[in-house]
C-alpha cells in the first residue's frame, strides 16, 4: 500500500471520529443550554406579566387581549414552572436521561460509520477471515452501491459476531477486533460506558424503570428494582469523558493501523480525562 493511500484511509477514519466528537460537543452544548432555560422556567408563571409590561413600554400591543388570555398563559406558565422547578431540585433528570441516550448513539454510530468505511476501504479488513466468510446473494450484493454494500457487510459481521448481544463496549470491541481495529479499554473507562449503555436500555426499553438486569449488573448505582433510574449532571459528564477518552483510543488505533504518526498529547488527553472524572466527578465510582 501506498503512502498516499494509508494517509487517505487514516483520513476518512478521522473525519468520522471527528464527526462524533462535534456531535458530543453540540450536545454538551444543548444540555447546558437547556438547563439554564429550565432554571429560567423556575418563574414561568411571571413571563405573562413581564412581556405584557414590556411590550406596555415599548407602546406595542397588549399580547394577551382579553383578561381570560392573560389568566390562561398564567396558568400554562405554572405547569411549566412546577415542572422545572422538580427538574432542577433534581439536577436535571429528564434532560440527562434523554442527553445519555442521544451519547450512547452517538457512540454507536461512530462504530458504525468507522466499520463500513473500513471493511470497504482497508486492504487487510477487507480480507480478513471472518468478512471472507460472510455469504449473501450474490447479484443483490454486486448490484448494490459502496455504501450498500458496506452496510450489509457490517450487518452480517453484527450477526456472524452476536455482537449485539456483548455488553458495553463489548459489542463495539467485537466489531474492531474483525477489521484489526480491536485493542485495549482502560478499565475504568469500559466500566462507566458499560454503566452508560444499561442506563441508556433502562431508559430506552423500561420507561426509565430498574430491572433486575441493572440492579445485579451495576450495583454501585445502588438501584432497586421498579426504581427510577435519574441521571444527573455529574453522572452525564463522566459519561462524556468516557466516550472522549473512547474516540481518542479510536484515533490513536487508526494511527497504528494505517502507520500515520500518533498525535503526542492523545495519551496525556486520556490521563487527564481518566484524572478529572474519576477524582472529580465520581470520586467514589
Amino acid at each position: 500500500m501506498t503512502t498516499e493511500f494509508k494517509e487517505s484511509t487514516y483520513k476518512g477514519a478521522e473525519q468520522i471520529l471527528d464527526q462524533a466528537v462535534h456531535a458530543g460537543t453540540n450536545l454538551n452544548k444543548f444540555v447546558r443550554l437547556c438547563m439554564a432555560g429550565i432554571t429560567e422556567g423556575t418563574s414561568a408563571s411571571k413571563f405573562p406579566k413581564f412581556r405584557r409590561e414590556i411590550d406596555k413600554i415599548k407602546k406595542l400591543p397588549d399580547p394577551f387581549p382579553t383578561e381570560e388570555q392573560f389568566i390562561k398563559a398564567v396558568e400554562e406558565g405554572k405547569e411549566l414552572e412546577e415542572f422545572a422547578k422538580t427538574e432542577v431540585n433534581a439536577n436535571f433528570p429528564y434532560l440527562l436521561n434523554l442527553a445519555s441516550v442521544s451519547l450512547w448513539g452517538i457512540l454507536e454510530a461512530a462504530i458504525d460509520d468507522l466499520g463500513s468505511f473500513l471493511i470497504t476501504s482497508w486492504p487487510k479488513c477487507k480480507d480478513s477471515e471472518i468478512i471472507r466468510k460472510i455469504r449473501g446473494p450474490l447479484i443483490d450484493f454486486a448490484s448494490a452501491s459502496d455504501s450498500e454494500r458496506a452496510e450489509y457487510l457490517l450487518t452480517e459481521l453484527k450477526q456472524s459476531t452476536n455482537a449485539s448481544l456483548k455488553l458495553g463496549v463489548g459489542r463495539f470491541e467485537t466489531i474492531l477486533n474483525c477489521i484489526g481495529l480491536g485493542g485495549d479499554v482502560d478499565e475504568s473507562v469500559r466500566k462507566l460506558l458499560f454503566e452508560l449503555s444499561q442506563v441508556r436500555n433502562i431508559i430506552v426499553h423500561k420507561a426509565g424503570k430498574a430491572d433486575r438486569k441493572i440492579v445485579e449488573s451495576c450495583p454501585w448505582l445502588k438501584l432497586e428494582v421498579g426504581q427510577d433510574v435519574k441521571v444527573n449532571y455529574q453522572y452525564f459528564m463522566s459519561y462524556m469523558g468516557a466516550a472522549d477518552w473512547y474516540l481518542l483510543e479510536l484515533d490513536r488505533r487508526c494511527c497504528n493501523l494505517t502507520d500515520h504518526p500518533i498525535n503526542p498529547k492523545i495519551v496525556p488527553l486520556q490521563e487527564d480525562i481518566v484524572k478529572r472524572v474519576f477524582s472529580e466527578l465520581r470520586p467514589s465510582f
